[in-house]
């Protein structure tokens, strides 16, 4: 009985440890396996996204040289969304030697391949002459296009340029125009900025009351001088009814935010 028990449990263990080899051999794979498979095969999305997730840390440790070599396959085989990921970080010395001339090649690829995006990096460069010179007239139609595609930042940069005369003619109403196309994305400087032109009625007529509006939404998202600003109108009254317990708020809050002046 003994030794019939004994083969019985030595059987039985050997089935569960071959089901168990079984199913880990039939698991599914990673989903950085699976891009891996697809950059080998050729398809540089792939290669695109998994140099995200190793350049970002997303399910598993972070590499940053290899997502270079990944965006440089990806964006080798025609993906402009790599050529603007590996300029990104050419520019910034990630994974690799810094090289701003080499990044500015590489957003030129992506934005000739409608990444805009790579037409939003070649033209900060053309305006600070980061990697080659500088030109603001080019500048100015690249943050257009940006602009145009939905990235706030070229708006926001767009509008400093027409209120500025930078690369142009100045043309306040213009620059008003972009602000509040910015912040109507989300961009809470270009709030501030509104709010700032309606109160002193730049590019358009002035509404201090809707300047109130302007700077409340750039304070909600962390601008702290508009907290300053909304404070003192709240503090005054001015633009609309005075509210001394608020305006205490909005003061705190711009000090806490760094303004020195609403600290008194």
């Amino acid at each position: 009985m003994f030794t019939t028990n004994s083969f019985k449990g030595t059987w039985l263990t050997a089935i569960f440890f071959m089901s168990l080899i079984l199913v880990l051999s039939c698991s599914e794979p990673t989903e950085r396996e699976k891009l891996a498979k697809a950059c080998d095969n050729g398809e540089t999305t792939g290669c695109f996204k998994l140099g995200e997730m190793l350049e970002e840390g997303q399910a598993g440790p972070k590499d940053e040289s290899k997502a270079r070599e990944l965006y440089r396959k990806a964006c080798d085989g025609g993906d402009a969304n790599g050529c603007n990921s590996l300029g990104m970080l050419w520019g910034d010395g990630i994974g690799g030697p810094k090289d701003k001339g080499m990044a500015r090649e590489l957003f030129i690829r992506a934005c000739n391949g409608k990444e805009m995006a790579g037409c939003y990096n070649f033209g900060l460069d053309l305006y600070k002459g980061e990697g080659g010179p500088k030109d603001e007239v080019k500048a100015r139609v690249l943050f257009k296009r940006a602009c145009d595609d939905g990235i706030m930042r070229g708006c926001f940069n767009l509008g400093t340029m027409w209120l500025n005369a930078q690369g142009g003619a100045q043309d306040k109403a213009k620059a008003r125009e972009y602000y509040s196309k910015a912040c109507k994305g989300g961009d809470k400087p270009s709030c501030y900025n509104v709010g700032l032109m309606l109160f002193k009625g730049f590019g358009g007529p002035q509404d201090k009351n809707r300047a109130r509006e302007f700077y409340k939404m750039a304070c909600d998202g962390g601008q702290a001088t508009a907290c300053y600003n909304l404070g003192v109108m709240l503090l005054k009254g001015d633009g609309g009814s005075q509210d001394i317990i608020k305006a205490r708020e909005y003061l705190k809050t711009a000090c806490e935010g760094g303004v020195e002046q609403s600290c008194d």
